[in-house]
């Protein structure tokens, strides 16, 4: 999830999104001062669940920012 507000916590995602499914694991990306990077990774049990989350709520809004769903990528396939 890109383009998270500063103030976006990870309990605000888990609101947002556990009406898809299960949640596994939210994480916020910080600095070494523990301040928000602005970006951070929701993971679900089910494929399908995160599917759907992201084909439903790419665009949406949280803490007055629009959100940038994508799907995860290995470092290996950005370069």
């Amino acid at each position: 999830v890109r383009n998270l507000s500063l103030e976006t916590e990870e309990f605000h995602l888990f609101a947002l999104l556990e009406a898809f499914g299960k949640i596994r694991k939210i994480t916020i990306i910080t600095d070494h001062q523990g301040r928000s990077r602005g970006f951070g990774f929701v993971t679900f049990f089910r494929h399908e669940d995160a599917a759907e989350a992201l084909q439903h709520m790419q665009g949406a809004t949280l803490d007055y920012m629009i959100l940038d769903l994508a799907w995860a990528k290995n470092k290996r396939r950005r370069r």
